[in-house]
Order: C-alpha cells, then sequence, then structure tokens
C-alpha cells in the first residue's frame, strides 16, 4: 500500500494503537540550535531523550528513523553518541517506564531527560 498522502496516512495510522516511547532525538543542524536544542561539547549533536506516544503498530521494540539525504558519517556519529548516552545510565531498568508522567500530565513528546 503507497502511502505517499496525509490523507491515506491519517487513515492508515488512525486504525493503529497507542504506544508509549522513548524517542532519542539527534539534532545536526545548527539552525536548529537554541537555548534548549543545545549541541554536545563532545561531538557537536544535541541530544535529547523524550517519552511519547504514536499511532502505529507496534510490532518491533527497537526502530531508527533516518531523514533521507543524511550522510553516513553524520548517522554513524550519533548513533554512536545515542549509544553512549543511553551506555550512561546508571540504572539498569531506564526503559522501564518509572520515569513516565503521570497519564494527563504528559503532552505527546514530554521531554524527561536532556544530555
Amino acid at each position: 500500500m503507497a502511502l505517499r498522502t496525509k490523507k491515506k496516512l491519517l487513515e492508515h495510522y488512525s486504525k493503529g494503537d497507542v504506544v508509549d516511547l522513548y524517542q532519542y532525538d539527534a539534532f545536526t543542524d545548527p539552525k536548529c540550535f537554541d537555548s534548549v536544542v543545545a549541541p554536545s561539547k563532545k561531538d557537536g549533536i544535541a541530544y535529547f531523550r523524550l517519552f511519547t506516544s504514536e499511532l502505529m503498530y507496534p510490532m518491533w521494540n527497537v526502530r531508527v528513523f533516518i531523514k533521507p539525504g543524511t550522510k553516513k558519517e553524520m548517522v554513524v556519529k550519533a548513533l554512536k553518541g545515542i549509544l553512549d548516552w543511553i551506555g550512561d545510565f546508571e540504572s539498569g531498568d531506564c526503559f522501564s517506564g518509572k520515569d513516565i508522567p503521570p497519564e494527563g500530565k504528559r503532552g505527546v513528546g514530554t521531554m524527561i531527560s536532556k544530555r
């Protein structure tokens, strides 16, 4: 099924379940940097960890989205930064959901930590 139009995408995902996710973002474009989105001194990339809910079909536990046109070197650098950040969590249960804001106190993307 080709889902290239907004109408078709909305129709398709409206049938999906609400899935709670931890979302990791890596901002590499300096035009995105501001007082909140600040690059790391280590590698120049701004990282965010969010708790979010999406409409989708939860067939996977881990998924990676990469914007078309992104250079391979930047993808590798950003993924390594995310992996290093995950490894820095002291607790082994950093994906347990204990840090998720209660229902009604969270937005579509609720920042729960920042590097």
